[in-house]
């Protein structure tokens, strides 16, 4: 997904003018074999409105926004990012069986919303090869990710009328040569890991970074630029001596050295990387605590509220989530089911390789620990289109646990236990608490037969 965070240019009346009204942006939209009759309606990952498709395949909406945003317009399993401002009048159409790749947009603001898809598709078809890339020798790398670049400007080139959406442009512009920068930084790491040969590269090498605007505080809505930063900063805080030692050095580091959104942003990226993560759990209180009383309280801040007060619900002692998905045989099952007995769920997917390696010592588990007092649970985030393949996986696997699937709309599961990444296991005893949301790996056989007393 192709994100935009651009700032509203806010116009100062004269003495003695009114200022005028807002006028909303309107987006019609023709769906091609549609699936069922809604279209969500996303803005900020929060669900915002529901949209009927009517008998001929059509919706219809329209909103007043404080500043020029991106929505989000979800159908069955695909999405779509629409960037809006207001006086936008948008039409789309798209067909469902292919839903974010066959979209086509007209009418006013239609340049901005077609060059995010055809980025978006550029974007997907490069980042497959991406292996290949970060193998290739010192000079043969730096002339393909120049090559990406530039493509990926004349994108915004060939759909974006600079002199019509300037703050759309230069923010695209910015945010594509931050991506290129940041391939560019992470080489040399990337190299070693795939090669286990060491790059060429000397001083000279990172040159490009000269050119980068790095305090432009529009920066900060960009994901790239996220990206390049926090590389950035982890190299440079390995040498941090902290003023705080409560503290840990890439948040110190970040603290000093940025300042504005940018320094907002950045804190926030660590804060929320730290929020329920074993390793740094010390400290997580402390960084957060200073987190808070520092920065700006607006959107990003929120999302990192909102991410705390979850973690805190998650430990030991909260109230589990209930949830309730489709096993295997098509019947519905609910977690709470299960009520006076200890439950140890895998939250996993088939394309997860770290997944599928932990499945033998799964099995392996469950074999040798069973008990009318303990119930072993698998539960797949695969979206709904790989329902098959998990079907087929579940036979083929074998494992002796409860199998259930959450497909692409998994009712809260992942919001519920922050699940960031997979596999991840939790546990939870016989009256529904939480014993740990991050429990150890079947593979660490002592550490988990520890924590379930067994």
């Amino acid at each position: 997904m192709y994100l935009f965070g651009l700032s509203l240019l806010l116009v100062a009346c004269s003495e003695g003018e009114k200022e005028t009204e807002k006028v909303g942006f309107s987006i019609k939209g023709k769906i091609s074999n549609p699936f069922g009759e809604q279209v969500i309606v996303k803005m900020s990952d929060e669900v915002s409105d529901t949209l009927l498709i009517n008998e001929k395949g059509e919706v219809s909406y329209t909103n007043v926004i404080a500043e020029p945003s991106q929505i989000i317009l979800v159908h069955g399993d695909g999405f779509i990012p629409v960037y809006v401002e207001n006086d936008f009048d948008l039409s789309f159409a798209v067909d469902a069986m292919n839903f974010k790749n066959s979209v086509v947009f007209s009418g006013k603001g239609a340049g901005a919303n077609n060059f995010m898809v055809d980025y978006a598709k550029l974007d997907g078809s490069l980042r497959e090869g991406l292996r290949t890339t970060f193998a290739l020798p010192t000079a043969e790398f730096t002339a393909a990710v120049e090559k990406q670049t530039k493509d990926k400007m004349a994108l915004l080139d060939k759909n974006v009328d600079k002199s019509k959406l300037a703050e759309f442009y230069e923010f695209s512009k910015r945010d594509i040569e931050f991506d290129g920068a940041y391939m560019k930084y992470v080489y040399p790491q990337y190299f070693f890991q795939l090669t286990r040969q060491t790059p060429t590269v000397d001083s000279s090498y990172y040159v490009f970074m000269d050119a980068l605007d790095m305090k432009n505080q529009a920066n900060a809505k960009s994901r790239n630029f996220i990206n390049l930063a926090t590389s950035m900063i982890h190299k440079e805080s390995i040498t941090h001596e902290l003023k705080d030692t409560n503290l840990l050095a890439a948040y110190e580091y970040t603290k000093f050295n940025f300042e504005g959104d940018i320094r907002d942003a950045l804190l926030g990226e660590f804060v929320y990387g730290l929020i329920n993560a074993d390793p740094y759990a010390d400290k997580t209180e402390n960084v957060y605590q200073d987190y808070k009383s520092l920065v700006q309280k607006n959107d990003d801040f929120d999302i990192v509220e909102k991410a705390y007060q979850t973690a805190a619900s998650l430990k030991p002692g909260g109230l589990a989530p209930d949830f309730t998905f489709e096993n295997e045989s098509g019947e519905m099952v609910s977690l709470s089911s299960f009520k006076g007995k200890m439950v140890y769920i895998d939250a996993w997917a088939t394309w997860c390789g770290p997944c599928i390696r932990e499945i033998p010592a799964l099995k392996s588990f469950i074999e040798g620990n069973k008990s009318d007092d303990v119930v072993y649970m698998q539960v797949s985030v695969d979206q709904t289109k790989d329902k098959q393949k998990w079907l087929s996986m579940v036979a083929q696997n074998e494992v002796d646990a409860i199998q259930l699937f959450t497909g692409t709309d998994d009712k809260g599961f992942g919001k519920e236990y922050m699940i960031k990444s997979i596999p991840r296991f939790i546990l939870i005893d016989k009256d529904g608490k939480i014993i740990s949301a991050n429990a150890p790996r079947p593979s660490d056989v002592d550490g988990l037969k520890a924590l379930m007393n067994i």
